[in-house]
């Protein structure tokens, strides 16, 4: 069921029907998940103020199947169903349903373990639900100067995929955690989810820079210290790469 196929249904609150309006807007411009993401906000607030405007729910439905948010779309579409049982199209929602359940089965199946926002499959990729991120469970498990870095991360094909690269030093920070720790393979402690195994504490990123002639990139330490950038050739210690690919 696609997103041209968003209805309107005939509201007791104009103040409902705006942000049902807002949100076919927000679809039309959307661009990517965020785009689909505000649409989601919007027909939230009809629903907030309309409970039983049942298209909204239907619309909220599409949109967070798009989104890949199966649960949230079956309860949607649940709700749809309740609320329009007689509709023209219940049929067709019934059948969405049943293949959203289905799909729902095939990716508890792949799941090997779940910590708060982060989910471990069994193809050796951690989704950060959050961040819309999907990383290599572990590194490449060696010291790597940049370009190798760079390199191992552009042809890693971990879980099939081809569209792997070397993360942004802000993706980096983005899984640091100091609540959690763990000891990584080199005796340093880290502290990210346990879901991704580190065989040391520091990560090339994909930001690079000139300084004096030397080509320098940015690093990011698990460990909770403050990097920078480093010589491209390596620095202190060891320098590993960790692949990532954005989701959609």
């Amino acid at each position: 069921m696609g997103l041209a196929t968003l209805v309107f249904a005939q509201s007791n609150s104009e103040e409902a029907r705006k942000y049902m309006v807002r949100g076919m807007a927000a679809i039309e411009m959307a661009k990517d998940n965020e785009g689909l993401e505000a649409a989601a906000v919007e027909f939230g607030r009809a629903i907030n103020i309309d409970p039983n405007l049942a298209a909204a729910w239907y619309n909220l439905g599409a949109v967070q199947s798009k989104l890949g948010h199966l649960n949230e779309a079956i309860k949607c579409y649940r709700r749809y169903l309740a609320l329009a049982p007689e509709a023209k199209d219940a049929r067709q929602v019934n059948d969405e349903l049943i293949k959203l359940e289905y799909r729902m089965e095939k990716e508890e199946a792949k799941i090997l373990k779940r910590d708060d926002r982060f989910i471990a499959y069994a193809d050796g990729t951690v989704l950060d639900t959050k961040t819309k991120l999907m990383w290599a469970a572990k590194d490449n498990g060696r010291d790597l100067e940049w370009p190798d870095a760079r390199s191992y991360c552009e042809n890693y094909r971990g879980g099939g995929y081809m569209d792997w690269r070397m993360p942004k030093y802000g993706e980096l920070v983005s899984l640091y955690d100091a609540t959690k720790s763990y000891i990584s393979d080199c005796g340093s402690e880290v502290h990210l989810t346990e879901l991704i195994r580190l065989s040391c504490r520091m990560y090339w990123s994909a930001e690079t820079y000139v300084l004096t002639g030397t080509n320098m990139a940015y690093i990011f330490s698990f460990d909770g210290t403050k990097m920078g950038g480093c010589d491209q050739n390596g620095c202190w210690g060891r320098q590993m790469a960790l692949p990532v690919r954005s989701v959609k």
